[in-house]
């Protein structure tokens, strides 16, 4: 995989993102670089009082083989590649924005954190095709990542950004 051209897709659906929020009336501050690494967050939103610091997650393919990405299914982070909690743990964010083909939404942290407790099995499996509410590890790597359904996350969501 390469990592260089896998960085500057993140970059730019970042700057996608951060364009159709400021059409919904939110400031946006991207985060450095350190935010970004140890504190697991992409953007700083404010609209009024609110103030949201959310992890940008664009679509993504279930299987690297796969020839397009996939909306149906995302994947959260539990554990990191060195082991430690995961983006879906991390301590100084409100939430994430999943991208959907039309749309993101927004998923408070603590919402996504109910649902892995309530339908992740602590099984691993070694396919990634077989992740679906089950521990993925990557090769070589401490992370443990489980696939879930966009539908069961949907209900969860508490902002909705149509792309335009």
């Amino acid at each position: 995989m390469d990592t260089r051209r896998e960085y500057k897709k993140g970059v730019a659906k970042e700057e996608e993102f951060i364009t159709l929020a400021k059409t919904y009336g939110y400031g946006c501050k991207k985060s450095t670089k350190r935010e970004d690494i140890e504190d697991h967050w992409d953007v700083e939103l404010s609209k009024l009082n609110e103030i949201l610091k959310v992890d940008v997650k664009s679509l993504k393919k279930i299987d690297r083989y796969d020839s397009a990405p996939n909306e149906d299914y995302i994947w959260l982070e539990i554990k990191n590649v060195h082991g430690k909690f995961g983006w879906c743990y991390a301590e100084k964010i409100n939430g994430f924005f999943f991208e959907r083909f039309n749309s993101w939404f927004y998923v408070e942290k603590e919402d996504a954190q109910k649902l892995i407790k309530e339908k992740v099995k602590k099984e691993y499996v070694a396919n990634p095709n077989n992740a679906l509410y089950k521990l993925y590890r990557r090769s070589g790597r401490q992370d443990a990542i489980t696939l879930v359904k966009a539908n069961d996350l949907l209900p969860y969501a508490k902002k909705t950004f149509i792309k335009t």
